[in-house]
């Protein structure tokens, strides 16, 4: 394995990769996390629930971008259905992501629900990464 980095329009730079990760366990202030790869740009976050809540309202998780001891919000998860196979998109806003930062997902304050995640980013262009 190598490190390389390629033309600004090569395909590594350009077509979204999406991460996957398992279901975050019950209760307020669960927390799922991804860690980047490379310097990348995060796009959205698709999320399921597989569980449903107790709340008769919205579940709502918070989006984070931890960088060293920084931590900013960059994005808010709302399901306004709390019935299991519920899921939304929610942009990102293009934040972008140095490599080994953190993006961390914390449920909001239901006490039952429980929610997958996956992550869509792409890798900066220009970006060092492992081939």
């Amino acid at each position: 394995m190598a490190t390389r980095n390629f033309a600004y329009d090569h395909p590594a730079y350009l077509v979204p990769v999406a991460y996957a990760a398992p279901a975050n366990a019950a209760g307020a202030s669960a927390v799922t996390r991804f860690v980047a790869h490379a310097d990348m740009i995060a796009k959205q976050i698709v999320t399921r629930i597989f569980t449903a809540g107790t709340s008769t309202t919205s579940a709502a998780a918070t989006v984070y971008k931890v960088s060293g001891t920084t931590t900013t919000s960059i994005g808010a998860i709302v399901q306004t259905l709390l019935t299991a196979n519920a899921f939304s998109e929610n942009a990102l806003s293009n934040a972008a992501l140095t490599k080994g930062d953190e993006i961390r997902i914390t449920n909001g304050t239901d006490a039952t629900v429980v929610m997958a995640h996956t992550l869509e980013a792409v890798v900066t262009p220009g970006a060092n990464f492992t081939v």
